[in-house]
């Protein structure tokens, strides 16, 4: 049977194809193998080359509207979709007269063989399109034409329903396929000769663009670094220009690690502006994209915009690298591409700005009266009291401040001053022990008689007792405060002990003494990731020590003695001259003067009679 039928060219169910039957030896059944049509479609569609949007070739509804023809050519039934390529936030920028708004439609032709059939279908332009710069492009999906089958009797087949071979790639769909135009300079380099492009009007070749981004970060107080923990914002100022053609759909994109925060666009109350920040899950990094609302950057126009950012205030000091990226939908030549793109550099910096303060009770005292002789050799008391403040803007890590007292009385090795007691409101304060040894007896060498002597009759002047840096004739206080938030203070109180008794040693002793205290931060200091705004913070405290004008007992006893000596040499040189002057030759004149102004007696009866003769 098998063979019979292939010689023979049955066709069992009259369809006019051949049909093959197999059949078993001596077995009653029988395999019948139906023939079906297989359809080859070879489909176009036709679109003009350019759309000139000037040109009104329609009237819908009474007005002059753009509108082109779309040519569908092929032998079954099919859909037509215009616009596949517009832009998702966009309507259709065509629509079919037939289906009033849709942007697709649906017809049947019918096909013979060997025959091209076509269909022209009129799309009309929207009159609201923005978007000429993407390329159209329509699609026509076909597919053969259901037909009813009818119940075949029981002695003959039903009919079978023909296919459409597909080829590779395809699923039965067709895209619009145009010549090239001759006006090649109206099209940008990227566009495909395949689909349609609207006319425009270029300045430069292939339509380019030419997108120049400039970019400038404004810092806080117009310093040339962020301070962390300052809590201020950071403006970035960018600016956007359009050297080229027409820019659709323009985006400026930022990109910076994650400690930066994006807050606002400034001065965008018409929303010209619209921004998006995104990030990844477990990513370092995060980014804003932002979007022009009007769509379009038109050909040598500029836009600027400025952002206002922030820095997470727990940021570790570093540089930091801000991206700046600007594009658009449109083409722009490589040559033109090296100014889409910018990087800047935000270095974030501690700012330290530490005050040091320091008080001391009582501020002056008075020594070398031995008529209060102390029992204890450390007669004189002090409280010393330092402020630290941190006026910010940032914190100050590990904060070291260095306190330095006098320690002896220069060249003698006798201790002046002991620390007692010290406190501080945070962080541990400790003592040096490199600094030079002393003696701790009590019993100080006394100056001589004749240092006293010259010491009181010298003229009163002052001697600076001060210490230099690392010097080792002081007593050193190291305090170690930790971090210092900004705002916040710290306070280090010390009981200081003074021997009054060194300050009398001679040589060496003035009048008046002063004996400075200071306080100076040794850490942190100025660094690569630290910028001290103001001077190294120094403290200093003056406790002035003065000479009683009271002499010793030595010197009380020479002037007496001095007094008394001169005294009598005096009076003796006062003697001989009155001497050498006859002071002491006057007695017998004086007796020769009484006896010559001698008086009568007061008896009645004289007792010689002047009137008398004697002869």
């Amino acid at each position: 049977m098998f063979g019979q039928s292939l010689s023979s060219g049955i066709d069992i169910d009259d369809n006019g194809y051949q049909d093959v039957a197999v059949g078993a030896f001596l077995s009653d059944m029988a395999v019948v193998l139906r023939t079906r049509p297989v359809i080859q479609v070879k489909a176009s569609l036709a679109l003009p080359p350019q759309i000139d949007q000037l040109e009104t070739l329609c009237r819908e509804h009474k007005t002059p509207t753009v509108c082109l023809n779309v040519t569908v050519c092929f032998k079954l039934q099919y859909n037509l979709t215009s616009d596949l390529l517009h832009k998702p936030s966009f309507p259709h920028r065509f629509y079919f007269h037939g289906n009033g708004s849709s942007n697709s439609t649906s017809g049947r032709v019918r096909a013979r063989l060997g025959q091209v059939t076509c269909a022209t279908h009129v799309a009309y332009q929207r009159k609201d399109v923005r978007d000429i710069f993407t390329p159209v492009k329509f699609e026509v999906s076909y597919s053969h034409r259901e037909t009813n089958t009818h119940k075949a009797s029981f002695k003959t087949f039903p009919p079978l329903k023909p296919i459409l071979q597909q080829s590779k790639g395809h699923q039965n769909t067709v895209t619009n396929q145009v010549q090239a135009s001759a006006n090649t300079n109206q099209l940008p380099a990227n566009a495909n000769t395949n689909q349609t492009s609207f006319v425009r009007s270029c300045s430069l070749v292939n339509c380019s663009t030419n997108m120049q981004l400039s970019a400038q970060l404004v810092l806080p107080d117009q310093q040339q670094y962020f301070a962390l923990g300052s809590g201020q914002a950071i403006m970035l100022k960018t600016s956007i220009l359009n050297s080229g053609d027409d820019a659709f759909l323009p985006r400026l994109t930022l990109c910076f690690p994650n400690n930066i925060h994006y807050i606002k666009v400034l001065q965008n109350q018409n929303n010209v502006v619209s921004c998006d920040v995104t990030q990844e899950v477990n990513s370092t990094t995060a980014g804003v994209d932002c979007s022009v609302t009007s769509l379009l950057i038109a050909a040598h126009s500029q836009l600027n915009i400025n952002f206002l950012l922030d820095v997470n205030q727990n940021s570790t000091p570093g540089d930091i690298i801000i991206h700046v990226n600007t594009s658009s939908d449109n083409y722009e030549k490589e040559e033109y591409l090296h100014d889409n793109s910018i990087s800047l550099l935000l270095p974030l910096k501690y700012g330290v700005n530490v005050n040091i303060h320091g008080f001391v009770s009582p501020t002056s005292f008075v020594f070398g009266d031995e008529d209060n002789t102390p029992v204890d050799c450390y007669a004189e008391r002090f409280n010393y009291t330092y402020k630290v403040l941190n006026s910010g803007p940032s914190r100050s890590l590990d904060t070291v401040v260095d306190i330095s007292l006098p320690k002896i009385l220069t060249p003698y090795r006798h201790r002046l001053l002991q620390v007692v007691d010290w406190q501080s409101s945070q962080g541990t304060c400790s003592i040096s022990d490199t600094t030079v040894s002393v003696i701790e007896d009590c019993d100080v060498p006394e100056a001589s008689f004749i240092q006293n002597l010259i010491f009181f009759f010298s003229s009163t002047s002052t001697r600076r007792m001060f210490c230099g840096r690392s010097d080792e004739l002081c007593e050193w206080l190291e305090c170690r405060l930790g971090n210092l938030e900004a705002g916040r203070d710290a306070f280090i109180q010390l009981e200081i002990r003074l021997n009054p008794a060194v300050l009398l040693q001679a040589p060496g002793r003035l009048g008046v003494m002063k004996l400075e205290s200071t306080a100076m931060m040794s850490n942190p200091r100025e660094s690569p990731h630290t910028i001290l705004t103001s001077k190294q913070p120094v403290a200093q405290v003056v406790v002035e020590a003065l000479f009683t004008q009271k002499p010793s007992t030595t010197v009380k006893l020479f002037i007496i003695v001095v007094s008394l000596v001169l005294g009598l040499m005096i009076l003796a040189a006062l003697i001989w001259c009155l001497w050498k002057a006859g002071f002491f030759k006057r007695e017998f004149q004086k007796k020769e003067e009484e006896e010559e102004f001698k008086r009568d007696s007061w008896d009645y009866v004289p007792k010689l009679d002047k009137r008398q003769s004697t002869a």
